[in-house]
């Protein structure tokens, strides 16, 4: 079977994996089903693999704690609400993609072969799922100091950018598309308080 191939293939690359990840697994079965899209199931039903998409939710939210427990600490005088933002911009689908990038495993990704013609692995939001996947799979074998020690070491200097970078300003950027598609600022009217 064709897909078997695959899965042997990303066992045989398995070290190679552990090495660009900076960690090495206790349990290298939860490693590899991070790595495994639900589309490569569905095509293989009788196969009784499974999809990292349980993991990917387990690796969201212990990203996220990761985070809020980084921030918590490192900017004691900022207020809750710029927490959350800065929290929010760290986690989301485009800086998951980015940090599996920076990584550089998206070839270690297991498809089907739909998903791989239709070039699965760019897609950020595929690219995003494998990032929290790989997380919940750390969080499963080494706990909340496996992951925290795991995402610090690769991508502090990213938290510290965004840190540093003003939040997005969507009151300014509305003013800018309106300025630009119909040459005139929007109104504003107070509708309830």
């Amino acid at each position: 079977m064709a897909h078997m191939n695959g899965l042997e293939e990303l066992k045989k690359n398995i070290l190679l994996v552990e090495e660009r990840l900076g960690y090495i697994f206790e349990n290298k079965d939860h490693l590899i089903l991070s790595l495994i899209h639900r589309s490569f199931v569905n095509e293989y039903k009788g196969a009784e693999l499974q999809h990292n998409e349980r993991l990917e939710f387990l690796g969201d939210s212990v990203l996220g704690l990761v985070l809020a427990d980084y921030l918590y600490h490192r900017l004691p005088s900022y207020p809750e609400g710029l927490l959350s933002q800065l929290r929010s911009r760290l986690v989301d689908a485009s800086s998951c993609a980015q940090y599996l990038q920076k990584l550089d495993l998206a070839s270690f990704i297991l498809l089907g072969r739909g998903e791989a013609m239709a070039e699965g692995r760019a897609k950020l939001s595929i690219q995003a799922d494998v990032l929290e996947a790989i997380i919940g799979a750390i969080y499963l074998d080494g706990g909340f100091v496996g992951v925290k020690s795991f995402f610090l070491c690769h991508f502090e200097d990213e938290i510290n950018q965004a840190i540093g970078s003003p939040p997005r300003n969507y009151k300014a950027d509305l003013q800018d598309y309106s300025q630009r598609k119909y040459q005139k600022t929007p109104v504003y009217k107070v509708v309830q308080e």
